[in-house]
């Protein structure tokens, strides 16, 4: 329960938040209590396309909530990335981002605040490479100079985060929920990749990729809708900056 200066700074804060977001455009983002209900929410939802149940189911779910409840608790900045499903049927990566609103006057939080951000393919890869060696651009729009396979379009994708075939057979088989062997894997490799590259050995071909521009785009079959992995202390490179 807030106290009376808490909840007047809170009143106005929501106040000019919702002036500059409506008359600019330029806070895409929202507000939330300390219970995490929504105060305000900006049009930003309906410039992706999604729709106020789906925010509120995504706002539910425990490891939003944690992460929420990390930023209020910290008092820090706490940052995900979240690949979502927009009503065309085309997939993008969205940054959001939580904050604890800070009343000056108190040192008390009084709030939080929810941003957000549709992020580029070339923006996000670091940050893949570092999920999957640890543990997305419009996706598959790629005009694939040489055509793949549903199965190879994955196994290229994961060979080019540096992943050799025993982690690629390992990460596919959490993807699709089947065990999927190393020497499959490695079928991929010599029976199909290697030869319609027209290329000797895992190396060659590692570079005809790149060359090619494949490590630009994510297949569709590599991440599913909901995909979310805490960024707070990754670099975020900005092609605007």
């Amino acid at each position: 329960m807030l106290n009376k200066d808490d909840q007047i700074f809170l009143e106005q804060y929501l106040s000019y938040f919702k002036l500059i977001s409506e008359s600019t455009g330029d806070l895409l983002g929202g507000v939330l209590s300390l219970d995490y209900k929504i105060l305000y929410k900006s049009a930003f939802s309906k410039h992706i396309g999604a729709s106020d149940n789906e925010v509120m189911e995504h706002l539910k779910k425990p490891e939003i909530i944690a992460l929420q409840a990390k930023a209020i608790e910290k008092r820090i900045l706490v940052k995900y990335l979240l690949m979502g499903q927009l009503e065309n049927g085309k997939s993008s990566f969205l940054i959001l981002s939580y904050a604890p609103i800070i009343n000056p006057n108190t040192n008390n939080i009084v709030a939080l605040y929810c941003g957000n951000k549709v992020v580029e393919t070339l923006n996000i890869w670091f940050i893949l490479s570092k999920c999957y060696t640890k543990g997305i651009a419009t996706m598959d729009e790629f005009e694939y100079q040489i055509k793949l396979t549903a199965r190879e379009k994955q196994v290229v994708f994961l060979f080019l985060l540096n992943l050799d075939s025993n982690t690629i057979a390992e990460i596919i088989s959490k993807i699709e929920n089947k065990k999927i062997s190393k020497n499959a894997i490695d079928q991929v490799f010599t029976a199909q990749l290697i030869p319609k590259f027209s290329v000797f050995g895992r190396k060659a071909l590692y570079e005809k990729l790149t060359e090619l521009g494949y490590y630009r785009f994510v297949p569709n079959n590599v991440l599913q809708k909901g995909f979310c992995i805490e960024i707070t202390d990754y670099t975020i490179l900005d092609q605007n900056d």
